[in-house]
């Protein structure tokens, strides 16, 4: 007698497990379905519940093939970025890469969720929580607003940070380089520090109040605009620009127009390279971006640039006795 109370529901159940629009399933194969719920149903009845589901608003489609569900909250192609994005996130581990990516198969029939399990990208993952622990202390320290204390990783290799413990004033969190990393004002200092997770331990959130960010970009206002920032440092135009002016070939050219964005159309000289102008912030990412090209790329300007390249270039060579 329960069973024939809970027909109804047992039978939406099967409807968002078992069909989608590549799925269908027949009359026969409900009353199947149903049988193995331990639930009796007959074709008629079948047939009086999906007008019973369709008049409550249930979205079951009919086809040649049979009948399937399609009122899911997401599609099938919006929850398989959302795993890649999940999939892509250098910060989770693989364990809870998988446990989220199995979360979001609830949104789907068995198939696609058997296909969304199977689209594992092969991205570096984390070997633990604590990048994932650390951006929780981070964002309810800029929630507050605070500072926050932390120390560094001494294999990280950060000259311009003190091997003891000291203070921030987060502002956000961006991804660059494939790594997740704070944007700060380092207490005591001017301007804007960019520190990986990664090099950063033991961070706490502190009662000092924090820095507030117009102090730190005179111009720019609250909140921080974390997205726009990162625009910005992945086409190195953060800090004061200068002309720079590079000759690449050909097989680099879409790398070269896609991070440095010239106002003008670059043009082919006699030997076959390209020239690009435009202006960029003269960081050390963008001095560690142009000699990861080797030979493929020659800074022209500004000559300071290329002589610390040089510089660096001959460095390499005494070091391997060239």
């Amino acid at each position: 007698m329960a069973g024939s109370k809970l027909k109804l529901l047992y039978l939406l159940d099967i409807f968002r497990r078992e069909t989608d629009e590549s799925h269908q399933l027949t009359v026969p194969q409900l009353i199947d379905a149903l049988a193995e719920q331990g639930i009796l149903a007959e074709r008629k009845g079948i047939y009086r519940d999906i007008r019973t589901l369709l008049d409550y608003g249930v979205a079951i489609h009919k086809t040649a093939s049979g009948y399937y569900w399609d009122d899911r909250p997401l599609p099938f192609g919006e929850v398989r970025i959302l795993a890649q994005a999940l999939e892509a996130a250098p910060f989770l581990t693989r364990r809870r890469t998988e446990a989220m990516v199995s979360s979001l198969s609830v949104l789907l029939s068995r198939h696609q969720a058997e296909a969304l399990l199977s689209l594992a990208l092969g991205a570096p993952k984390a070997s633990n929580d604590e990048e994932l622990r650390a951006m929780e202390i981070l964002r309810s320290a800029m929630a507050a607003p605070c500072q926050i204390t932390f120390s560094a990783r001494p294999a990280m290799g950060w000259d311009d940070i003190p091997p003891e413990r000291f203070g921030a004033s987060p502002y956000g969190l961006i991804m660059q380089e494939g790594r997740c990393c704070l944007v700060c004002n380092l207490e005591g200092g001017d301007g804007l520090s960019i520190l990986p997770l990664a090099g950063m331990v033991s961070i706490r959130r502190d009662a000092t109040p924090w820095r507030p960010f117009p102090q730190v970009h005179p111009d720019a206002g609250l909140p921080f605009d974390a997205r726009g920032y990162a625009q910005r440092q992945a086409g190195f135009c953060e800090g004061h620009l200068q002309s720079l002016c590079v000759s690449c070939k050909e097989g680099i050219l879409s790398a070269i127009l896609g991070r440095l964005s010239p106002a003008s159309a670059p043009q082919k000289q006699r030997d076959g390279r390209f020239l690009v102008a435009t202006e960029a912030a003269v960081t050390p990412e963008l001095f560690r971006w142009l000699l990861s090209f080797g030979a493929e790329l020659e800074v022209l300007e500004p000559m300071a640039l290329r002589e610390q390249i040089c510089q660096n270039l001959r460095a390499c060579r005494a070091l391997y006795g060239a």
